[in-house]
């Protein structure tokens, strides 16, 4: 229950900072390559952030690497049904799966020291 409850206060948290930097984005207070550039970098470290804490609280070692793997899948069958898969867009969804991982990683280093 409690990593249902993380992986739904990480989704809230991304539709609500890219709802506001799309705001932002389309006032003109930021512009375009800005605001892809912060949405990169806002998804990397919500990623991160939710990686850590699944780490935290689950006893099995694959939970992170399972969850990783739900979200690839997820993240490209939207893709796929969008019609606009590329290169890109699987990079894209790498990025995001690695920093989830490595989010697990800083958990286990801290635990460690």
């Amino acid at each position: 229950m409690r990593l249902l409850r993380i992986i739904i206060y990480s989704f809230i948290s991304i539709i609500a900072s890219i709802s506001l930097l799309s705001v932002f984005n389309y006032y003109n207070i930021i512009n375009t390559d800005t605001f892809k550039i912060i949405k990169i970098l806002l998804l990397i470290i919500i990623f991160i952030i939710n990686g850590y804490k699944i780490r935290k609280i689950s006893r099995n070692k694959f939970c992170l690497l399972f969850f990783s793997l739900i979200l690839s899948v997820l993240l490209i069958g939207i893709n796929l049904i969008n019609s606009r898969f590329n290169y890109k867009t699987l990079i894209y969804i790498s990025i995001i799966v690695l920093s989830n991982i490595f989010g697990g990683f800083i958990y286990k280093k801290k635990k460690k020291n």
